[in-house]
């Protein structure tokens, strides 16, 4: 009998991008409820929530990056770069939508909430 070479599985497969995007998706979620509730917490335990609270909410594309590039870095080291462009897909689509709600927060075309 000869054996056939099996070819190595394709890393890059769709279901593995498609997981690592789900993952991400969850993980974009609740820590930034997380951290959201973490810098509401403290500013209404500093009583100064415009420095600190504000910058929790707005800080959101750099505070991502403290969860997401070891989650990203953990996916590579252990070989599953399908899984880690999903991770990034959804990194960078949670980054994009965060700019573009704070440049329209910021240009005043939002307007009044609330009155």
């Amino acid at each position: 009998m000869t054996e056939q070479p099996q070819s190595p599985p394709d890393r890059h497969s769709t279901r593995e991008v498609v997981k690592g995007f789900l993952i991400g998706l969850v993980l974009v979620i609740v820590l930034t409820c997380a951290l959201g509730a973490a810098g509401f917490g403290l500013a209404g335990y500093l009583r100064s929530f415009a420095t600190i609270g504000l910058w929790f909410v707005f800080g959101f594309g750099v505070s991502q990056l403290i969860y997401m590039v070891p989650a990203i870095l953990i996916a590579r080291r252990r070989g599953r770069t399908g899984l880690a462009k999903g991770l990034i897909i959804a990194a960078s689509l949670a980054f994009l939508l965060n700019a573009s709600c704070f440049v329209l927060f910021w240009s005043g075309r939002m307007g009044r909430i609330g009155g």
